[in-house]
């Protein structure tokens, strides 16, 4: 967490007063007091940080940081909007050169010092500009990442309700509900869910090897539905399609839930207390320009 950008400012205020060293311009003869090494960082997610206690030429910072985001090394939209801070090398020089008709004076410094400023004013736009993206793309990560853990907390406190009210499970062959339900009549099965182990095909028990079953829950409901199974469910492989959305129109996130009788993680069922206690997991994925991202969250629900 960044200290506030108001308090960063007048923080380096009182160093260089009272640790800034005096130096002369030797062409202005003015003088000025500096520190050496000292940074203000701030995040941009919280808003942009305009000071209140010095003036701040609001028109040059908005058009100059435009200027940045978009890439222009040419300052002419700078010049179109009133804003001269870039003037002094690039333009002013090139104006004086060309009323003199001249390019080169008898050293041959002139063109030599407007590459060289030009040259300079690129590197350090993009510099900006990278920096300006790096850091937006940081807050994006960080908000989604965020966002994609409280969505996984959700997930398994809808599992944990859906047992508590034994609400219906829907795509088991032997398995209507978690403690066995009449009231299930639409859904296929007759059982409860702990009564069979979760194996590869996530209801039968003859499988030597433990499975993952993809769940995914009804908000409203709170009914428990199937939607495939997996031995290695990595971040590697691909949600099931039928994988819950959210928001439901245009998503940006992927939930689904996983029941597993692993409980030792030994890839073996039959010695793990599968009757009384099931792991959830619950997986968040999203995608960005780096890739694909995932949250997992992990706990044990018991039998009541």
């Amino acid at each position: 967490m960044f200290k506030h950008s108001e308090y960063q400012y007048l923080d380096l205020m009182k160093d260089i007063m009272k640790n800034g060293v005096r130096k002369v311009d030797r062409g202005t003869t003015d003088a000025s007091y500096t520190v050496f090494g000292r940074q203000m960082r701030f995040d941009l997610s919280q808003g942009f940080p305009l000071l209140t206690t010095k003036k701040v030429y609001w028109k040059g910072v908005l058009h100059e940081l435009y200027w940045f985001l978009s890439g222009q090394s040419n300052i002419k939209y700078l010049v179109d909007n009133n804003v001269h801070i870039w003037d002094d090398y690039p333009f002013r020089k090139y104006k004086i050169l060309n009323v003199k008709s001249q390019m080169l004076n008898a050293n041959g410094q002139s063109l030599l010092e407007v590459t060289v400023a030009v040259a300079i004013g690129t590197l350090v736009v993009a510099a900006l500009t990278f920096a300006t993206i790096f850091s937006l793309r940081n807050a994006n990560f960080a908000k989604n990442s965020a966002q994609a853990t409280k969505l996984a907390q959700e997930g398994i406190e809808r599992v944990r309700s859906s047992r508590d009210r034994n609400q219906c499970i829907e795509g088991l062959t032997n398995v209507n509900s978690w403690n066995g339900s009449t009231d299930c009549s639409a859904v296929s099965g007759s059982g409860s869910i702990w009564t069979y182990p979760i194996s590869g095909d996530c209801d039968k028990p003859d499988l030597p090897q433990a499975g993952f079953c993809y769940f995914k829950v009804n908000s409203t409901t709170g009914q428990l539905t199937n939607i495939g199974f997996s031995f290695t469910p990595t971040s590697s492989v691909p949600l099931p399609a039928q994988a819950e959305g959210i928001p439901t129109t245009n998503p940006v996130f992927k939930r689904v839930i996983l029941l597993s009788d692993d409980l030792n993680h030994d890839k073996n069922f039959t010695n793990d207390d599968y009757q009384n206690q099931k792991e959830v997991t619950v997986i968040v994925t999203w995608n960005d320009f780096a890739g694909t991202h995932e949250s997992r969250l992990t706990t044990i629900l018991r039998k009541l």
